[in-house]
């Protein structure tokens, strides 16, 4: 058990650290691109443009799946929910023509007959 929280906080501990190296990363690239649309805007500015037009794509992909997600999970949601329903409707049903009730006439039995 030792060994497992061991491994589990130093899994964490990358997590955090790798998270924040990226973070930090990329603040510094973002300063720097102002940085020199204050200096050079002619030279920074296809750049800003493609940074801006990366971010809307994937802003709107991520809208559009989380979108797809929710329609998705409704609709198995659904129709397992219908499927219940005609589950336990079939149940009753087989339960009511094919199993006796106590106290009630009782099915015929039926046993294999092997004569030699």
């Amino acid at each position: 058990m030792q060994i497992r929280h061991f491994l589990r906080l130093l899994y964490y501990a990358m997590v955090g650290l790798l998270s924040t190296l990226s973070l930090s990363l990329f603040g510094a690239v973002v300063c720097w691109l102002v940085l020199g649309m204050l200096i050079n805007p002619p030279k920074l500015i296809p750049y800003v443009v493609a940074l801006v037009t990366m971010t809307s794509v994937a802003l709107g992909a991520w809208a559009k799946a989380s979108r797809l997600r929710e329609r998705a999970e409704s609709t198995i949601r659904h129709r397992l929910k219908v499927f219940c329903q005609i589950r336990c409707r079939f149940r009753f049903w087989f339960r009511s023509r094919f199993i006796p009730l106590p106290g009630g006439p009782s099915l015929p039995d039926i046993t294999l007959k092997t004569e030699i």
